[in-house]
């Protein structure tokens, strides 16, 4: 909407102006069924978004998206996001609240593009922890454990790719 791309450019350019990195996280929420929405609908609406973005001046130094179930919508959001000096910005891959075997596929799938600097998982790693320590099933600590054990569990995923690239 024209409103928030307002704000958005504002701040963009507020961050190119001092010279401060833009992060810009992007959502692009469901609309139909889930599965089929994935495969075929999100990719295409996430590329449609950022070429509306990108048109409307707003250049992020890095885009933290949702991931994409195959290579080639990769390559499409690659191809969407480049700048005029044809250099692509960098991207963070969500986990989505993926299974830990979905997240794995989709951040190998992911790790083979330059561009893909990292991810972020959150209710992936946390949410269990989270309600086994609100149910008072586990402690605090205990708690912070898990969701660290699991955290690093994917830090150390994500190094082992490099070894196989």
């Amino acid at each position: 909407n024209k409103i928030q791309l307002k704000r958005l450019k504002k701040l963009n350019d507020f961050c190119k102006n001092r010279k401060i990195g833009f992060l810009f996280e992007l959502l692009v929420p469901p609309s139909g069924k889930q599965k089929n929405y994935d495969r075929k609908i999100r990719p295409k609406l996430t590329v449609k978004a950022i070429k509306e973005i990108r048109k409307f001046g707003i250049e992020p130094d890095i885009w933290k998206l949702e991931a994409m179930p195959n290579r080639k919508d990769w390559q499409k959001i690659i191809e969407a996001i480049k700048y005029k000096n044809k250099k692509a910005a960098r991207i963070i891959v969500l986990g989505r609240a993926g299974t830990k075997k979905q997240v794995k596929n989709w951040l190998k799938i992911a790790y083979s593009f330059r561009e893909i600097i990292g991810f972020a998982v959150g209710r992936t790693i946390f949410l269990q922890p989270l309600k086994n320590y609100r149910n008072r099933k586990i402690t605090k600590k205990q708690a912070t454990d898990r969701i660290a054990k699991e955290f690093s569990k994917f830090i150390e995923y994500w190094k082992s790719l490099r070894v196989k690239h």
